[in-house]
C-alpha cells in the first residue's frame, strides 16, 4: 500500500472511531436528558389540576 493509501486508511479508521465515540456520548446524554425530563414531569404531575379550573384543597388554602 502506498504511503498516501495507508494515511487515508488510518484517517478513515480514526474518523470512524471518533464518530462512534461521539455517537455513543450523544446517545448517553440524550438518554440522561430524557430520564431527567420524565422524572421532572412525574414530580409535577400530581400538583396539576385533574380538570381545567379544578384545584386541589391544599392549592386553595396555599398550604
Amino acid at each position: 500500500m502506498s504511503p498516501e493509501g495507508s494515511t487515508a486508511s488510518a484517517a478513515a479508521g480514526l474518523a470512524t472511531s471518533m464518530f462512534r465515540d461521539t455517537s455513543s456520548q450523544l446517545k448517553d446524554a440524550l438518554s440522561t436528558e430524557i430520564l431527567s425530563t420524565v422524572a421532572r414531569m412525574a414530580r409535577i404531575a400530581p400538583r396539576l389540576p385533574a380538570r381545567r379550573g379544578q384545584l386541589r384543597q391544599d392549592d386553595r388554602t396555599g398550604a
